[in-house]
């Protein structure tokens, strides 16, 4: 709630709140300084009164003549200017004489001024002395009203005093305070109108306290703003006109860019059709090539079996003539069946050869254009894929050697492996081993915990540095128009992190030859599985 009195009313009630305090201090500060005094005096005049009594009283002090001393006491309590109300001397023992109004009941001061003191009246014990001999004591009543009724006046007065100063204080306080709101509310109001947008307002300056620095300074501030409002019209005037002619060139530029986003569009559908055109040729390249091989292998098992059977019709038709004719012996037959025996095991031999090569192609084949998954041992694989390339790298007299470890077992994607090894044999040939006496590829594989690490290696020209860093983006070779896409390595690449879930990487030194290292999980990570068409084709 403080917080929400004005500041008027915080001034009026911090002075009032001071002025009480200092008016009570001055109050106490005073009253206590007039009754000090007032003590004082009393003793001072207590002190004296003593002594003239005691000197008065001291010669006549024996029970024989102290009677004399009788009317001069009384008349010295009667008098009407007398602040001394009643005298008593003793002897110790009995009352001597005594004047005045004499109390009932006599107080006995105890206190080493030997004064009690109680309400209009100070009661005052002093011995009589005579040559240092204690005659006596004298007890009288020395009365304080009018000092006590002086006192309260004094204080009276003082304290209207001190009242009419807090007024008049209290007073200029106020007015300070209505003055000062009343510039405040004047500041407010300015401060309020450049809030509403009125910034030709300014403060009035009347003086030269800290107030009117402060308006000074507001006014500097409102000149300031208003030039900067001015300022930003102006600028706002002619934003909104650039704004417009912008808008227009905008729009304009805009369906530029829409057609040139069509434009950009079409060339990119045209290029991922290329480039899955590519990746296409790749793998039909690819089984061109098993093929090529496959029938390759094929030719020597089935010409022994066409020659072994045109060697077994003709033994036929030869002992058919002779046993229509009966000139045939025993003997004769026996070699014959025996003949026949030998031919037909060469037969059965080189058929089923040609069964088991058709079998391995056909395995390769489902492999190399399938996402088929499956388990499968990494050597035969390595091993059947190697002999069904054995045609294209023969003919460049390039010699295959192997370090696998026959126990390793996988299960993952055949097909993507194949094409990798395709891919690095075909790419192997086509660039490292110009001017190479005799180029060799070396292919190990060791199983490190849950992955196996496979390396490809050859003795051929390298790579040079700068072709290292690109060697797998789409689209570059160093034989574009002589044989490569380009996309043999991306290829790659794309199997080995994304369908085989490994990682791949290439070394090379210029005239040392090429390493490229695999590190694949036995477990590939699972993607949907799919088959081609072609796949279905081939297992029929």
């Amino acid at each position: 709630m403080f917080k929400s009195w004005s500041l008027k009313l915080k001034i009026t009630l911090f002075g009032l709140s001071l002025m009480t305090a200092v008016l009570g201090v001055l109050i106490w500060s005073m009253a206590h300084f007039i009754r000090e005094s007032t003590l004082s005096q009393v003793r001072l005049s207590l002190s004296e009164t003593s002594q003239l009594l005691n000197l008065a009283i001291v010669p006549y002090a024996t029970d024989t003549q102290v009677h004399i001393l009788q009317d001069y006491l009384n008349e010295l309590v009667g008098s009407h200017s007398s602040l001394i109300k009643y005298i008593i001397i003793s002897n110790g023992q009995k009352i001597m004489l005594k004047a005045g109004n004499v109390p009932l009941t006599l107080p006995a001061p105890q206190n080493p001024d030997n004064l009690k003191v109680v309400p209009d009246i100070i009661h005052v014990r002093q011995r009589i002395l005579f040559n240092t001999d204690d005659i006596g004591y004298l007890q009288y009543g020395y009365q304080t009203t009018d000092m006590t009724l002086y006192r309260a006046a004094l204080i009276r007065n003082a304290s209207l005093g001190l009242f009419l100063v807090l007024t008049l204080a209290l007073l200029s306080i106020t007015l300070l305070g209505h003055r000062l709101g009343q510039r405040l509310r004047n500041l407010n109001a300015a401060f309020m109108d450049i809030a509403n947008g009125d910034y030709s307002r300014r403060v009035p300056i009347d003086n030269h306290d800290e107030l009117s620095r402060l308006a000074i300074l507001f006014n500097r501030m409102t000149d300031a703003v208003e030039e900067r409002w001015r300022a930003l019209l102006a600028s706002r005037a002619e934003t909104q006109s650039l704004n417009s002619s912008l808008e227009k060139n905008v729009e304009q530029r805009t369906q530029q860019l829409r057609e040139a986003n069509r434009s950009l569009q079409n060339v990119v559908d045209e290029l991922q059709r290329a480039q899955k055109q590519l990746v296409q040729s790749e793998k039909l390249a690819a089984l061109g090539q098993l093929v090529a091989g496959v029938a390759h292998e094929l030719g020597t098992p089935l010409g022994n079996a066409l020659l072994i059977a045109t060697s077994i019709e003709e033994q036929d038709r030869s002992f058919q003539s002779r046993a229509e004719t009966g000139n045939i012996s025993r003997i004769e037959f026996m070699s014959l069946l025996d003949t026949h025996q030998q031919s037909l095991d060469l037969l059965v031999r080189s058929l089923n050869r040609a069964a088991s090569l058709i079998s391995s192609f056909k395995q390769i084949a489902v492999d190399q254009i399938s996402d088929q998954r499956r388990s499968f041992p990494l050597e035969r694989t390595i091993h059947e894929t190697i002999t069904s390339m054995e045609p294209t790298y023969r003919k460049f007299h390039v010699r295959i050697s192997l370090d696998i470890e026959s126990d390793i077992l996988m299960d993952s994607y055949p097909g993507a492996l194949i094409q990798i090894f395709s891919n690095f044999i075909n790419n192997t040939v086509l660039h490292a081993f110009d001017h190479i006496i005799e180029p060799n590829i070396h292919i190990a594989a060791h199983r490190q915990g849950d992955q196996v690490m496979i390396t490809f290696t050859d003795n051929g020209t390298g790579i040079p540095q700068e072709n290292l860093k690109r060697l797998f983006e789409p689209f570059f070779t160093t034989r574009m128009g002589n044989g490569g896409t380009g996309l043999g390595l991306h290829i790659c690449y794309n199997l080995v992190t994304a369908t085989l879930g490994g990682e791949i990487s290439v070394a090379s030194t210029l005239g040392q030859g090429t390493t490229f290292t695999l590190i694949l999980p036995l477990i590939a990570p699972r993607h949907a599985e799919k088959s081609l068409s072609v796949v279905q084709q081939i297992e029929s």
